[in-house]
């Protein structure tokens, strides 16, 4: 028998049905579009031990070794370490700018060149003690709020504002201020509201270890609007991704959402999407997000966070950690040259989704996956082949 073309991998048949051309195994082995077979290229190692949760923007490249982070230097050879982890958990990174976030359900931080710190600062805990004092403030009830601030100007939550009633003119006396157990905390500012307002205002910096304060000014100086009250730092999810300038945290059923280029300020009351089951994906694209928990993947199409709607789920769940984004071009003359999509590996083969939130099943009848709880992906384009490499753990 001659074989002019060689059609790929089948095993959703039996081998005796199998086609001419068609493969029921093929190993370390190239397959372009034109049925032509070529013997992959070999590997070399670059840094050696056990490693995971390998991630690369740009320049960037981290991963972890040993419950430790790593950056991968320039050479692709030389590591640097960031920081030491609580958990061997896989880590999930996004990038805003010059920032990459990470977490893994345990650990979460910030990553600024080689240099880690804590994702957000945490409100203080209580107001402090407000008592009457002498000043040159009018009679009334005025609302008081403590915030803390650190060395780039981030400013943290804050909760209830207390409340203090001065009889007549006078001053605030502040005592019993709270310090922050963040190292990077420089200061802490105290907003102050007039007498009877609703809105406060920025009344006094003060050093991160002062432990009282009198304001006695005449509310002059209230410029500055509190933005900060009832935000906090996210909480420790299992995924990270950013999308249309807001960072998207996800852990068991729950997605929250920050505020619009404000990756430190979380709104967990409000801000939040929520699932019947946990989530297994999530990776945004330009019309919305691709989201994939333990029976379905679904796509919330809008603009932002807050208006987004669902379109019909797809009845079949994405493989934990085979999802990548990749170029949307790939897969269709018609997108835009920045455009980007998401491949990954389903219950029912290897699914590409498009920038408008469409959904190919690639590999449905050519080929079937095995069971596996998590797996991993990359997209690969050489000598003119684009694939899709996927490799999942514990298959069975």
């Amino acid at each position: 028998m001659k074989i002019d073309k060689l059609l790929g991998l089948r095993n959703t048949t039996t081998t005796e049905r199998l086609k001419p051309g068609e493969l029921e195994i093929g190993v370390n082995v190239d397959l372009d579009d034109t049925g032509h077979v070529a013997r992959r290229s070999g590997q070399t190692t670059r840094v050696v031990g056990a490693s995971h949760s390998l991630w690369s923007r740009d320049e960037l490249c981290f991963f972890v070794q040993d419950k430790v982070l790593y950056r991968l230097g320039a050479d692709a050879v030389s590591k640097t370490q960031v920081v030491a982890l609580q958990s061997n958990n896989p880590v999930s990174f996004a990038r805003l700018g010059e920032r990459v976030f990470f977490a893994n359900g345990v650990d979460q931080g910030v990553i600024t060149g080689v240099q880690a710190r804590a994702w957000g600062v945490a409100p203080p805990v209580s107001q402090p003690v407000a008592t009457p004092d002498a000043g040159n403030l009018p009679a009334g009830v005025y609302q008081y709020a403590l915030v803390f601030m650190r060395a780039d100007g981030h400013e943290s939550g804050t909760g209830l504002a207390g409340t203090v009633t001065l009889p007549a003119t006078g001053g605030i006396r502040f005592s019993n201020i709270e310090s922050s157990t963040n190292p990077a905390v420089t200061g802490k500012m105290l907003y102050v509201s007039t007498p009877g307002g609703e809105v406060l205002y920025r009344a006094a910096t003060i050093p991160a270890g002062a432990t009282s304060y009198t304001y006695s000014n005449g509310a002059a100086d209230f410029n500055a609007a509190l933005r900060t009250q009832f935000r906090v730092p996210p909480p420790a999810g299992k995924f990270v991704v950013e999308w249309r300038g807001h960072l998207l945290v996800a852990a068991g059923n729950t997605v929250w959402y920050s505020f619009p280029y404000e990756p430190e300020h979380f709104d967990l009351g409000g801000r939040f999407w929520q699932f019947q089951r946990d989530i297994r994906m999530i990776v945004g694209v330009d019309a919305g997000v691709f989201i994939s928990t333990d029976t379905e993947t679904v796509f919330l199409a809008g603009a932002s966070p807050e208006n987004v709607k669902p379109r019909p789920a797809q009845p079949f769940s994405a493989i934990e950690g085979t999802a990548v984004l990749c170029r949307a071009s790939m897969f269709s003359d018609e997108t835009s040259a920045d455009a980007q999509a998401v491949v990954w590996v389903s219950q029912r083969g290897v699914c590409v989704g498009m920038p408008d939130g469409s959904i190919t099943n690639l590999t449905e009848q050519q080929y079937t996956f095995p069971a596996a709880p998590r797996g991993a992906g990359v997209v690969r384009e050489k000598d003119g082949i684009v694939q899709y490499l996927g490799v999942l753990q514990g298959a069975v």
